[in-house]
């Protein structure tokens, strides 16, 4: 049909997260994950995703306050069925008390990289 868009898309994602030094590419790769997590293209448990959710939101507005917290949460959706997860995402989000957004940024490549796999990844060699 005349309407059809056909969209092509490769990422690479390196199998060890540590292996990305600069700051800059840790940050694109932890949008990229936000981004995936949000269009429900990320399958992991509730626990996992409400941990990630929690380093999200320290790295965008800074230490738990529950007020902030719980309106950024309301106005900004990370998840599918982030409603049903809120308490879990504050609590964790509670606990990362002084983290930097460079520090919840590496805490989110490593916790995708343990707990979450993207449905159509594949691995391949080069």
């Amino acid at each position: 049909p005349k309407n059809t868009i056909l969209r092509f898309v490769v990422k690479f994602f390196p199998p060890d997260h540590t292996q990305l030094l600069e700051e800059l590419t840790r940050y694109l790769f932890a949008l990229q994950i936000k981004h995936d997590l949000a269009c429900g293209r990320l399958t992991c448990s509730d626990t996992s995703a409400a941990l990630l959710v929690s380093h999200i939101v320290q790295s965008e507005i800074g230490d738990f306050d529950e007020v902030q917290s719980f309106q950024h949460l309301l106005h900004n959706k990370y998840m599918p069925n982030q409603d049903a997860l809120m308490d879990k995402i504050t609590e964790y989000h509670h606990k990362h008390v002084g983290q930097t957004p460079a520090e919840s940024d590496y805490e989110i490549l490593k916790r995708w990289s343990v707990s979450c796999v993207s449905p159509d990844a594949r691995r391949v060699r080069l």
